[in-house]
């Protein structure tokens, strides 16, 4: 478990699942008869881009994927009107963002995702006149 939760593609599928819109589970198997689930929090105490990579570039082409599962995460849960999870996590992203800076120029930024998140919140809960 130690070596997986540090290199940077086994980041990626945990965050992968954490952000899913299924509910999924991470199952690690401790020994032959033992088998536990890995708490999804996880992924916010170990970013993926703060992981370990053998070709350094990967952490560059991850960025975008990463912004990408936020945005489609936050688009479900303002659909199924779960919105303090909606607030939770886009209050999370720059967390989940962390070591991607300069990696997004072409994706975005942080920013970016989070002003969108407020734009697509509003748009959802705004009446008009």
């Amino acid at each position: 478990w130690g070596t997986w939760k540090d290199r940077g593609w086994c980041r990626l599928e945990r965050t992968a699942r954490s952000l899913s819109p299924l509910h999924t589970h991470i199952l690690m198997v401790v020994h032959e008869d033992l088998c536990v689930e890995v708490g999804a929090p996880d992924y916010l105490r170990h970013p993926v881009c703060e992981g370990a990579f053998t070709v350094e570039d990967d952490r560059h082409k991850i960025a975008k994927v990463i912004m990408d599962l936020i945005k489609d995460k936050q688009q479900h849960l303002l659909q199924h009107g779960e919105v303090e999870r909606y607030r939770l996590l886009t209050a999370s992203a720059s967390v989940i963002l962390r070591g991607t800076e300069g990696a997004i120029s072409s994706a975005g930024s942080h920013a970016a995702v989070v002003t969108d998140a407020i734009t697509e919140f509003a748009s959802h809960t705004c009446c008009s006149d």
